[in-house]
């Protein structure tokens, strides 16, 4: 008897382009991307329940950010607790991992999230311009802050213009900012809404606060470790969306919030400033 081979199911298309054909590249890359932001979220959160924990035994200097002193040791403990794994240099690290520790040097001196929508006539504009939209909205609240009187605050955000599942949405920033006294957030409101050309709608579609601005201490959980991940998660949590409207680079971390953070960084693998 002439023995036949087992009939197997044959792959879709899509699935076979997935596996084999023109899309595997992509879906190697993507794939790494993801297994590489895994990792960063794993290796922030080791280290914020190391500060945690800290904070309980470490002396905070009165008058002084207690940042350095929780984090001192904690890519130490790291290290000990998971042998093998290395904390390379700053310049080697993702900017995923990078908006991470920004979020707990906003969150140790007192500063606050926002989210603000993006005016859809601004948008029309820079579409008919052919402009690139995240270098015009960068540029037009870096000198709206500016009129504002605030040049030294530290800034970070992402441009979104879809949702979780893909699904279009209004252009709109997820962010946050530090070095701004609560008495002066009316005003960052109002820098923040002139760059963009918005402000409350009360009625129509899409009706409701264009702005919205809160203590980041109070959009984390109230500093819980476990949370402290969060919020920079979900201001990212489209960048692995393809979206026509904005190819390129979608997220923002500015010089002054930057330094700050690099200096985090110094302290958590204890090297010397500028050798970060």
């Amino acid at each position: 008897m002439v023995g036949y081979p087992l009939k197997t199911r044959p792959l879709g298309k899509g699935v076979y382009d997935q596996k084999f054909g023109r899309n595997a590249g992509v879906a190697r890359r993507n794939a790494a991307v993801r297994s590489a932001i895994a990792n960063d979220l794993n290796l922030f959160r080791s280290l914020a329940r190391f500060a945690t924990a800290n904070k309980a035994i470490v002396p905070v200097i009165p008058h002084q950010p207690g940042l350095f002193s929780v984090w001192g040791k904690t890519g130490q403990q790291y290290l000990q607790r998971y042998p093998g794994q290395k904390l390379g240099k700053w310049r080697a690290q993702t900017e995923f991992l990078k908006l991470l520790l920004c979020s707990q040097v906003v969150l140790e001196y007192k500063g606050y999230s926002f989210t603000v929508k993006v005016n859809e006539a601004l948008e029309e504009m820079w579409k008919a311009d052919e402009a690139h939209i995240y270098n015009c909205i960068k540029r037009r609240i870096r000198a709206e802050l500016v009129s504002h009187g605030f040049c030294d605050v530290g800034m970070a955000y992402v441009l979104e213009g879809k949702g979780r599942k893909g699904s279009r949405t209004r252009l709109h920033l997820h962010g946050m900012v530090c070095g701004i006294d609560q008495c002066h957030l009316r005003a960052f409101k109002l820098a923040m809404e002139s760059a963009l050309e918005v402000g409350f709608r009360r009625r129509g579609k899409g009706s409701g606060l264009d702005f919205h601005c809160v203590l980041y201490y109070d959009e984390i959980v109230q500093g819980v470790a476990n949370e402290a991940a969060n919020w920079p998660n979900y201001c990212a949590k489209s960048l692995m969306i393809k979206d026509a409207r904005l190819p390129g680079q979608r997220m923002f971390i500015n010089h002054r919030l930057r330094e700050m953070t690099k200096r985090l960084w110094g302290v958590i693998t204890d090297a010397p400033l500028g050798k970060e």
